[in-house]
């Protein structure tokens, strides 16, 4: 997930983030449940946990509860710097409040 650090960066950018670290009625949810806080909350998942995501993402869309987005990140990503100018790019290409709902970037 994204971490305290990352959010606040991308806070100071005009960026709404938030981060589950440090949030003590998120932390420790399974990812099924983070997925339907997403949902619910209308947020998009910023994860390196591809696979668990991924697959719990598109058996959300199968089960028609659908997901807020999810951006998933590789393993062993980029620079802080470099992460969050790709955010924000993301940020400036998907706008609308529901622009990733059910997608994948």
């Amino acid at each position: 997930m994204l971490s305290a650090k990352l959010a606040g960066m991308l806070r100071e950018r005009g960026i709404d983030a938030e981060a589950i670290d440090g949030r003590r009625e998120l932390e420790g949810l399974s990812d099924d449940a983070v997925l339907e806080w997403g949902r619910v909350e209308r947020r998009v998942i910023v994860t390196r946990n591809n696979r668990h995501f991924c697959e719990r993402g598109r058996r959300a869309i199968w089960e028609g509860t659908g997901h807020g987005g999810l951006i998933l990140l590789q393993e062993r990503g980029p620079a802080m710097g470099v992460l969050i100018a790709e955010l924000e790019r993301l940020g400036e290409e998907f706008p609308g409040d529901h622009d990733l709902h059910n997608r994948e970037v």
